[in-house]
């Protein structure tokens, strides 16, 4: 058994303590708000004014919106003079650089002016820093502000305006966003540790389940300070920051049989390392370009293009929870029951202690949602291990896996559908252990499907696509396994499915939109909309709509892949977009890898069946969520669920790594190759095509030090074990073959 120990845990607490705690102060010490005199304002301008989207203000806050609750309003905003500083920063939101608004420095004396937004924060804050000219200093300074434009998107709002005591230089717009996520990951991997020693320990698992067990621990305390922060904002804030407390607690006073020192542990460190890099590495690509722009608007229309805002729903619903306001009100004709609730109690549980020290929270939240995200890695990687894989060649299938587009975006874009698949492969390997899952393993595997389930509603096609195979595994093993995974399950879909049957009726549009076609908001229940659909719908269009679904699967410009650099927006969003565009390569690889070579006898065990019932599940996932979208064109990417790339991806890598490692090499490469031809050539519109350079060396940084984990993993691919030599089970047993 593995125990997770902070080998370095003086650093690395510092380092917590200096992010959450001393450079937060320090930014408030610096910052001072300006003495500007009398604020000026006309037309629809208002102190605390309406903006679309937000119920109320927090209690304290000060900022003046032109909205007043229509685009079509106008009016000017000004403050009194007040003596120039060296910088200056504000928070703006809204429109600021459409035709007809603007917002300004003004030099009183001259009448020269200096815009102060570069771009239009859109539908959040952010916040604006800039740099006094020379020739401004010791003169009478003012903001003003103005909304004339009467569109959609015509207003705009100004928060509190600070100057700076000492003329500090302006820190790259890159550098606090790695900081954050380099903090919200000192959280996790503190919180991780602490889940591990409270409860992994416990489970008595092998080594390759340690870190997406505790990881899945921390998600569980996730969901539960999302229903703290329902009961109130104290009572969210308390169980968080006592979730933290206990874990620096425990990193800092270890008990007496964790404080020896540990050699690192391959199957730990190696799938935290891959997820840290690959951040890493997703993260400059975003920034690459426009490194100041809204985090959450990069991430949508950076590398596909103008993406629907979903991935601001997580952070959105934590942020009215956070501030004390009603979860139901905000979304407009969708309610908060709609979207499961785990990704908003991640970024409860990551970003919002952080943002209260003085961190923007838009910024933390995209970072916590990143590391959800991301959690297909450690998933990923114990799948393998459990099924025979050794880590070397475990490590090449990941690398392999990292620059695919379809898990590069949709780890970026951060609706939790790529961690609810996650989620769910983890259950897969505590139900599939030979000869049957224990009770313990089955629960697990349980609390493992709920956490998917708390995720995103679309693994529930994977779900019913294994429960077939899961009947015939599970045949002589009795009812306990189902009782206990049912037990599992239900103790974490409950609480959430009383929220949406009793505090935020009903939580079932997206239900009837994809299994029967109604769209708009409907009073009647799932089981009669099914039913109403279905007699009015005759035969032959059900049938024909099944038809268009399958050749929506192969749909996309397929000529696009010929030329990447050319095409690269198209490749990217079709590759988000459609099925058989996402897969890449892959299927290609599966062939090679099956023709290429016969196994050896030793290699003809279980691992076979192993990586063919991978791209089964795969299959018959396609098929039932085929079956049951009611509406043609449905079956794209985003309607589904991400767990059938992710069994194509590991089976294929699985297979081919062990019979044909030379072409598994070159996949391997192409994808890499592939991933720098589209991801850092131009941006989609209207982004600027100017490279930032800490970006640039961050990218290059993390290309080289994934570079190094492959050429390790490759010089130690021989070296694996055999598979099923050994491999130990989920109750820490071990066995000598499939038996």
């Amino acid at each position: 058994m593995v125990r997770f120990h902070l080998y370095s845990r003086w650093v690395l607490v510092s380092f917590v303590a200096w992010c959450a705690v001393i450079e937060p102060a320090f930014d408030r010490w610096q910052w001072r708000p300006v003495a500007s005199g009398e604020v000026t304002q006309t037309g629809s301008f208002a102190l605390r004014g309406a903006i679309p989207g937000v119920a109320s203000a927090p209690p304290g806050e000060t900022y003046w919106s032109s909205w007043g609750g229509s685009d079509q309003n106008v009016g000017e905003w000004a403050t009194g003079v007040f003596p120039a500083p060296h910088r200056l920063r504000l928070g703006v939101r809204g429109y600021p650089n459409l035709p007809g608004n603007h917002l300004r420095l003004e030099h009183v004396s001259t009448g020269a002016f200096l815009p102060l937004a570069s771009h239009n924060p859109g539908e959040s804050w952010e916040q604006m820093d800039v740099t006094v000219p020379r020739a401004w200093r010791r003169s009478g300074l003012r903001v003003v502000a103005k909304d004339g434009a009467v569109d959609w998107g015509g207003w705009l709002a100004v928060r509190q305006i600070e100057a700076a005591r000492l003329p500090l230089p302006r820190l790259p717009p890159m550098l606090p966003r790695l900081g954050g996520l380099l903090a919200v990951t000192a959280l996790l991997v503190m919180l991780a540790q602490a889940a591990h020693r409270g409860v992994g320990q416990r489970l008595r698992l092998p080594e390759h389940l340690a870190v997406p067990v505790a990881l899945g621990g921390v998600a569980i305390a996730s969901f539960m300070v999302w229903g703290a922060y329902l009961v109130g904002p104290w009572c969210g804030r308390t169980l968080a920051w006592t979730m933290l407390v206990a874990a620096w607690v425990m990193a800092m006073f270890p008990r007496p049989r964790d404080a020896a020192e540990l050699p690192p542990r391959v199957d730990v460190w190696v799938p935290l390392l891959l997820g840290l890099l690959a951040a890493g590495l997703y993260l400059s690509a975003l920034l690459l370009v426009a490194p100041a722009a809204p985090i959450e608007q990069l991430a949508a229309g950076r590398f596909p293009h103008n993406l629907p805002a979903d991935n601001t729903i997580p952070h959105y619903f934590a942020d009215l929870l956070r501030r004390g306001e009603d979860p139901r009100v905000g979304f407009g004709d969708w309610l908060s029951s709609d979207r499961p609730p785990l990704q908003t109690g991640w970024v409860l549980l990551l970003a919002a202690p952080l943002a209260e020290a003085g961190w923007e929270f838009v910024d933390l939240a995209q970072m916590a949602g990143l590391l959800f995200q991301l959690a297909w890695i450690p998933a990923g990687w114990a799948w393998l291990r459990h099924h025979g894989v050794g880590p070397a060649r475990t490590t090449l299938v990941l690398l392999a896996m990292v620059p695919t587009a379809v898990l590069a975006i949709n780890s970026l874009y951060v609706w939790p559908k790529l961690g609810g698949a996650a989620w769910m492969l983890l259950a897969s390997v505590f139900w599939l252990a030979r000869p049957g899952p224990t009770v313990v393993a089955a629960a697990t595997g349980g609390l493992a499907a709920g956490l998917a389930w708390l995720s995103h509603g679309g693994v529930a096609f994977a779900g019913l696509a294994l429960t077939p195979l899961l009947a015939w595994r599970w045949r002589r093993c009795g009812l306990r396994p189902w009782v206990a995974a049912g037990a599992g399950f239900l103790a974490l879909a409950l609480p959430w499915k009383a929220y949406q049957s009793f505090y935020d009726p009903p939580g079932s549009r997206l239900l009837k939109w994809h299994l029967a076609g109604v769209i708009p908001p409907d009073a009647r229940g799932v089981g009669e909309t099914l039913r109403t659909a279905y007699r009015e719908t005759p035969g032959s269009r059900l049938a024909e709509v099944r038809w268009i679904n399958v050749r929506t699967w192969f749909a996309g410009d397929w000529r696009a892949r010929l030329s990447p650099i050319k095409r690269s927006l198209t490749v990217r969003t079709h590759e988000a977009t459609f099925l058989a565009f996402s897969l890449g390569l892959w299927p290609l690889g599966w062939v090679v890898g099956w023709f290429w070579r016969r196994p050896r006898a030793h290699e003809r065990s279980l691992l076979d069946s192993v990586e063919t019932g991978a791209l089964c599940w795969a299959a018959v996932t396609v098929v039932v969520w085929t079956l049951l979208l009611f509406l043609p064109e449905a079956a794209r990417n985003h309607q589904g669920t991400y767990l059938v790339q992710l069994l194509v991806f590991l089976g294929t890598g699985s297979r081919m790594v062990r019979v044909a490692p030379a072409f598994f090499l070159s996949l391997l490469l192409v994808n890499w190759v592939n991933f720098a031809l589209q991801w850092l050539t131009a941006p989609a519109p209207p982004l600027s095509p100017r490279w930032d350079g800490l970006a640039l060396a961050a990218l290059a940084g993390t290309f080289a030090t994934l570079a190094w984990v492959g050429v390790w993993a490759w010089r130690q691919r021989e070296g694996d074990a055999r598979p099923f030599e050994g491999v130990q089970s989920v109750d820490g047993s071990s066995s000598r073959g499939p038996g």
